[in-house]
Parts: C-alpha cells; structure tokens; sequence
C-alpha cells in the first residue's frame, strides 16, 4: 500500500480575498472624512508677497518675501470664500453615511456617501483653479493719474506682479482625500451584495406517502 498523499499546508499568509470590499470601501471613506476635516484647519491659500517685484519706478522696497495663510475658517485679513467650509461638512456626512456599512448594521448600501464625497471633491477643485482676491477697477481721474505712475498697467497687473497666490496645504489636503473618498463611496455602490447574494438555496422536501399509499422502492 502506498503512502497517503497529503496536499500542501495552508498559507498562513494574510488572505485578502475573504475581506468585505464593502466594509473596506467604507472604512476608506470614513478615514478620508476625517482626514479632510483635519486637514480644513491648516491654510486653505497660500499667499506670497514680494514688494520689491513691484513694476513702477523708483521702487526702492528691500528683497524678501512676506508669507500669508486663509484658512477655511478666517474672517481676516481675507475671508475665504463661503463654499470652503462646505468641504469638511461634505466630507463627514459621507463619512457618517458610510460607518454603518463597517458594522454590518445597513441593509443596503446607500449612494448618499457618493454624493456628498463628490459634492467636495467638485469644490475643492473648483477652489484649486480660482483665484480668491476680487478684482480692482479704477476710473476717472484717479485712473488717469494711477495711469502716470504706473504706465499703463492695471491695477490687477499691478496685484499680480507683487502676490502671488496658490493653493494651501489643506486644499490640497482636501482636493486629495475627497477624490479618493469619492472612489471608494462610487466602491461601495458597485460591491454591495444583490438580493440573492449569500443566501442558501432551500432544497424542496420530497412528497411524503399518505396512511394507505405504498411507498415507491
């Protein structure tokens, strides 16, 4: 008789095919829910002045840099715009929509996650590309004058060649995480089991026999 043939042992490896992507895809998005309110407490735009680049004659401004935060939540020197402190809210109502999917307590997935995330996502992005300083318009005798200081240039191109202005360390925090909440929200969508996934088919009982058939051999 021959030896008995055992297979190879089990792996003890981590197995990612046995997690709930549904569960993971939620707790993805609940992280980035809270990673995007931290993150709404560092600067929102980053401002650069640089007085000596200032295109008029005899200016006579020392080099160097001066260095301005707005925050999400700053009323000055610049209030941000109002739709900033959307973004955070945005993001933990996706998060909270999205926890009870981590404990099992939702019945169904709900796309509310997916709106909310894309909701910021879409105005994160929309604040990365604008620019939150209003525009400056001179006219009459003013401008002639502004006109004989300055040649001809506007008073935004003035602005402009002196500020310079980009997107902070919490836009870009949130621009990031809410994208990547978005992805996981529109996950959850996709993952979440149908009406007959999991369930175990019933197999029919078989007819019993009445008190006075005989049974079949």
């Amino acid at each position: 008789w021959g030896q008995p043939q055992y297979g190879p042992p089990p792996s003890a490896g981590f197995n990612f095919a046995a997690l709930d992507r549904t569960k993971l895809a939620a707790g993805v998005v609940t992280a980035c829910g809270l990673i995007v309110l931290l993150g709404s407490f560092f600067a929102l735009f980053s401002v650069t002045a640089t007085p000596s680049a200032l295109t008029v004659p005899n200016n006579d401004a020392p080099a160097g840099q001066i260095d301005l935060g707005i925050g999400f939540y700053d009323v000055f020197p610049i209030p941000p715009p109002i739709v900033a402190q959307a973004i955070p809210l945005l993001m933990i109502l996706a998060a909270l929509t999205a926890f009870p999917a981590i404990l099992g307590a939702a019945q169904k997935v709900s796309s509310a996650s997916a709106v909310f995330a894309g909701a910021a996502a879409l105005l994160s992005f929309m604040l990365t590309v604008t620019n939150p300083l209003p525009s400056i318009n001179v006219t009459g005798q003013l401008a002639q004058r502004l006109d004989k200081k300055v040649g001809g240039q506007s008073v935004d191109q003035l602005v402009d060649s002196v500020l310079s202005i980009g997107p902070g360390a919490g836009l870009i925090i949130a621009l990031v995480f809410s994208i990547l909440g978005w992805a996981a929200a529109t996950a959850m969508i996709f993952l979440r089991p149908g009406p007959s996934q999991g369930a175990v088919p019933v197999q029919p009982m078989p007819p019993q026999p009445g008190p006075n058939v005989p049974p079949a051999w």
